[in-house]
């Protein structure tokens, strides 16, 4: 589910950025993945997530 779309660079690109819900399933092995692919999961709640949204926090 697509929660918020923005446009990163308005006037230089045309490029958007698409914020979506994850509901992440557990594997047993590891998945494929580009080699210069840097990829962190973080697992917090709803109430989390809105306090970081909040705080203006942007990265971990």
């Amino acid at each position: 589910m697509a929660v918020n779309a923005t446009a990163s660079s308005v006037g230089f690109s045309d490029e958007v950025i698409t914020l979506f819900v994850a509901r992440i399933r557990p594997v047993d092995h590891a998945l494929p993945k580009n080699q210069d692919e840097e990829l962190s999961l973080l697992k917090v709640s709803l109430k989390e997530a809105l306090e970081m949204v909040a705080a203006g926090e942007s990265s971990i």
